[in-house]
C-alpha cells in the first residue's frame, strides 16, 4: 500500500489559498488527487510525457482546459525543468513516495535470497558411500616366512651386565609436570575469573566481547534507533552507523542529559535550517558538535522546513506501514555494539 505525505498547515498555507481563489474551492481536491496520481505512477515526482491537459486530467479537473496547471505553476506547486512538468521539492515533502521504487527493489533481491536458502536447506543430504575394505589374500598359510638378516646383528645371548644402563630409571614413561587441579577446571568456566596472560588471542577477543556485551547501556541502544528512525523518516534513506564510535559518543552525551531531553533536541536538528548542519550531514557526531548550539535555540534556523517538523515529531521512532516497516539499524561490521 503506498501513501502521501501531507504537512499539517497545509490547510493554511498561502499557495493553497491562492490556488482556490484562482480556481474555485474545489480545486483543493483536484490538487490531491494530482498528488495521489504522482504518489502512484510517477514517485520520482516528473511528469515525463504529459502535457498540460494531461495533467489536469489526472486531477480531474473539469473547468477551463489550462487553467488549472496554469494556477499551479503560478501559486508553486508545479513547475517546469527542461521541458518536463515536475511537482515543486516532491523528494523533499514525499521522500518516502519517491524511494518506494528502491524499496521495493530491496525487498524483492531479500525474497529471492530468502527462497534460494530454503531451497538450500529443503535438499536432501546426500549420505558417503563406506567403500569396502579389501582383505589381504594369504598366498600360502604353510609357507614359512625366512627373517631378513638385520644391519645390525644383536648378539645372543644379550652380554650381562648392559653396556648402556639408564641412568635415571622412570617408572612412568610420560610424566606430567603440571598436574590439573579441580579447582583450576572450576575456575575455568567462569570468564570473568580467567587471566588474560593464561589465553590466546582468540579466547581474549571472545571475553572481551562478553565483557563488554555486559556492560551496555540500554539507553544507548534506544537512542541510536530513535535517531535511525528519524534519519530513515527525513531523508529516505538507511544511516550508516559505527557502533563503537557512535555508541561512545551517545553514552557520553547520555552522562550529561537524559534520554527523553536528548531525544527532543534529536527533532530540533532534523529540523534545523542551520547551514553548517545541512552542508555536514545529519550525523550522530554532528549531533554531538551542535548540541550547546540546539540547547540555546541558535540551531533551529529560519524555519523553512516547518512544514516538516510536525511530520518528524508525530512519526519519529514510530514503524512503518504494516506492509513495509522499516529495516533494522545496520552497525559498521569493525565495531563490537554499542558500548
Amino acid at each position: 500500500m503506498k501513501d502521501l505525505r501531507i504537512a499539517f498547515n497545509l490547510l493554511d498555507h498561502p499557495k493553497k489559498i491562492k490556488l482556490q481563489r484562482r480556481c474555485g474551492q474545489e480545486s483543493f481536491e483536484n490538487l490531491l488527487r494530482l498528488w495521489m496520481f504522482v504518489a502512484q505512477t510517477k514517485p520520482k515526482g516528473y511528469l515525463e510525457g504529459m502535457s498540460a491537459e494531461d495533467i489536469e486530467i489526472a486531477s480531474k479537473w473539469t473547468g477551463e482546459i489550462g487553467m488549472f496547471s496554469k494556477a499551479l505553476i503560478d501559486v508553486g506547486f508545479l513547475k517546469i525543468e527542461n521541458s518536463v512538468y515536475c511537482i515543486h521539492d516532491w523528494e523533499e515533502h514525499n521522500p518516502f513516495a519517491f524511494y518506494a521504487p528502491e524499496r521495493s527493489e530491496t525487498a524483492k533481491k531479500a525474497g529471492k535470497a530468502s527462497a534460494k536458502k530454503r531451497a538450500l536447506l529443503q535438499q536432501p543430504v546426500e549420505q558417503p558411500v563406506e567403500q569396502p575394505v579389501e582383505q589381504p589374500v594369504e598366498q600360502n598359510s604353510n609357507a614359512v616366512s625366512t627373517p631378513s638378516p638385520s644391519p645390525f646383528p644383536v648378539p645372543n645371548p644379550p652380554p650381562n651386565p648392559n653396556p648402556n644402563p639408564n641412568p635415571n630409571p622412570n617408572p612412568n614413561p610420560n610424566p606430567n609436570p603440571n598436574p590439573i587441579k579441580e579447582e583450576d577446571i572450576e575456575q575455568s568456566k567462569n570468564p570473568d575469573c580467567l587471566s588474560d596472560d593464561n589465553l590466546n588471542s582468540d579466547s581474549k577477543s571472545v571475553l572481551k566481547r562478553k565483557k563488554a556485551q555486559k556492560k551496555t547501556n540500554p539507553e544507548v541502544k534506544e537512542f541510536i534507533e530513535f535517531f535511525y528512525n528519524t534519519f530513515f523518516k527525513k531523508i529516505g534513506e538507511k544511516p550508516l552507523i559505527q557502533g563503537g564510535k557512535d555508541g561512545t559518543i551517545i553514552k557520553h552525551l547520555l552522562s550529561s542529559y537524559e534520554l527523553e531531553y536528548l531525544k527532543k533536541l534529536l527533532l530540533i536538528f532534523f529540523a534545523s535550517d542551520d547551514p553548517f548542519i545541512l552542508s555536514a550531514g545529519y550525523s550522530i557526531g554532528v549531533f554531538s558538535s551542535q548540541i550547546n548550539k540546539l540547547i540555546s535555540g541558535k540551531g533551529k534556523g529560519n524555519g523553512r522546513n516547518s512544514s516538516s517538523t510536525g511530520t518528524i515529531r508525530a512519526e519519529a521512532g514510530k514503524a512503518q506501514s504494516d506492509d513495509e516497516p522499516y529495516p533494522a539499524p545496520e552497525v559498521f561490521p569493525a565495531d563490537e555494539g554499542y558500548s
